[in-house]
C-alpha cells in the first residue's frame, strides 16, 4: 500500500474494494490520490492535521461542497464521501490538465465562477458559514493580520535565520512602518472606520485560495475549480488582490507572454460585480499595499520550521537554505512593488 494511505479505511468509506491508487500530489495539509474501485474513479484526499494550526481544512471543504450541492451546478467536483476520524475525503475525479498558461477565456471563466458565488450570497444556509481563512472584513482585521504575520516572521528570524533578521530590520520593517502609517491616515481621511465590518451584501462567499493553481482545464476548454479548504465569507477586495498576487499564479509572467493584463482584467471584472458597493474601488486601492505585505510574509513561510516541513513534504526539496534564499528574493521583488502608496 502507498505510505500514508490507509487502505482499510478507504474501503470502509467507499463500501467497495480499492483496486488501484496513484499518488497525484503530496502536501503539508493533505495528500491527493487517483483511486479506482470496481465501479468508479475518484479523487481521494487524505488530510493531516498540523499541531500548530487549529484550522479544520477537511471540515471547511466539506461544508463548502455540501452547501454548493444544494444550489445550481457550479464548475467544481462533487463530494462523494468523507470520514473525519481517518481524514479521508472522496471527490468526483476530474479529467483535465493543469493551467500552465492562462488565457483571457480562462480569466473570464474565473470571473463567471466568482459571479455565481456572489449570486449565492443571500441563499439559505449562508448565515451559518464562518469567515474565510485570513478574512479581512474590516480595515482593523487587515491591520491585525499584518501585525500577526510580522510577529510570526520576526520570531522565525530571531530563532535561527540571521539573513532574514537583517532583511526585516533593514528593508521590510521600515517599508511596513511607512505603509501602515500612510494606510491608517488614508483610512481616517476617507472615513473607513477601523472595526466597521462590511455588510453582508458587500461580502463574498470566497474560495480564498482561488486561482488557476487550483483549477483544471477540461478537453473542451471548460475550467473546474478545486480546493475549498479555506472557504468562507470575505471582502471581495481581498480575493481580488489574492488572485493577482498569489505566487502560484505568477500573473505578471503570463501577462508578459500573452500581452494581456490578466490582473487588470480580473480587477475590472470584480469592480463590475461589486459596483454597487460605493467604497469598493477605494478599498481596492487602499488595501493593496497591506495585502501585499501579507503576501511578502506568506512567501517567507519556509523560514518557520512548520513552513519548511510542509514545503519539503509537498515538493521533496531537501535544501532549506536554497529554498529560503529563493523565497527571500521573491518577497523582496514583491515589496518593491508596494511603495509608494
Amino acid at each position: 500500500m502507498t505510505p500514508g494511505l490507509p487502505r482499510v479505511a478507504v474501503e470502509q468509506l467507499l463500501k467497495e474494494p480499492l483496486l488501484t491508487w496513484e499518488p497525484i500530489r503530496r502536501g503539508g495539509n493533505n495528500r491527493l490520490y487517483r483511486i479506482t474501485t470496481p465501479t468508479r474513479t475518484l479523487a481521494l484526499k487524505h488530510h493531516t492535521r498540523q499541531p500548530e494550526d487549529p484550522r479544520d481544512r477537511q471540515k471547511t471543504e466539506r461544508v463548502a461542497l455540501t452547501f454548493f450541492a444544494d444550489h445550481p451546478p457550479l464548475p467544481i467536483p462533487r463530494l462523494v464521501a468523507w470520514e473525519e476520524a481517518s481524514g479521508l475525503t472522496a471527490l468526483e475525479w476530474i479529467d483535465g490538465e493543469q493551467i500552465q498558461t492562462p488565457s483571457t477565456d480562462d480569466l473570464d471563466q474565473a470571473l463567471a465562477f466568482i459571479a455565481a458565488l456572489a449570486a449565492l450570497g443571500e441563499a439559505p444556509g449562508t448565515e451559518a458559514i464562518p469567515p474565510a481563512s485570513g478574512a479581512c472584513l474590516s480595515p482593523g482585521m487587515l491591520l491585525r493580520q499584518v501585525h500577526a504575520r510580522t510577529e510570526r516572521l520576526r520570531q522565525a528570524a530571531a530563532d535561527s535565520h540571521p539573513e532574514l533578521e537583517a532583511w526585516m530590520r533593514g528593508r521590510f520593517l521600515p517599508a511596513m512602518t511607512r505603509i501602515l502609517d500612510r494606510s491608517i491616515t488614508a483610512f481616517k481621511r476617507h472615513g473607513l472606520e477601523s472595526e466597521a465590518e462590511r455588510p453582508r451584501a458587500c461580502r463574498l462567499l470566497s474560495p480564498s485560495d482561488f486561482g488557476f493553481h487550483n483549477a483544471l482545464r477540461q478537453a473542451d476548454g471548460r475550467l473546474v475549480f478545486l480546493d475549498f479548504e479555506y472557504f468562507g465569507w470575505d471582502d471581495p477586495v481581498k480575493l481580488s488582490w489574492d488572485f493577482q498576487m498569489h505566487p502560484g499564479m505568477n500573473l505578471a509572467m503570463h501577462c508578459a507572454r500573452s500581452g494581456a493584463d490578466l490582473g487588470a482584467r480580473f480587477a475590472a471584472g470584480m469592480q463590475r460585480l461589486y459596483g454597487a458597493d460605493d467604497t469598493f474601488a477605494l478599498r481596492h486601492a487602499l488595501y493593496r499595499p497591506l495585502i501585499g505585505l501579507c503576501w511578502c510574509m506568506i512567501v517567507l513561510n519556509e523560514f518557520a520550521r512548520d513552513g519548511w516541513e510542509r514545503r519539503a513534504l509537498a515538493t521533496g526539496e531537501t535544501d532549506p537554505d536554497q529554498v529560503c534564499a529563493r523565497q527571500l528574493a521573491k518577497a523582496t521583488a514583491l515589496l518593491d512593488t508596494l511603495e509608494p502608496l
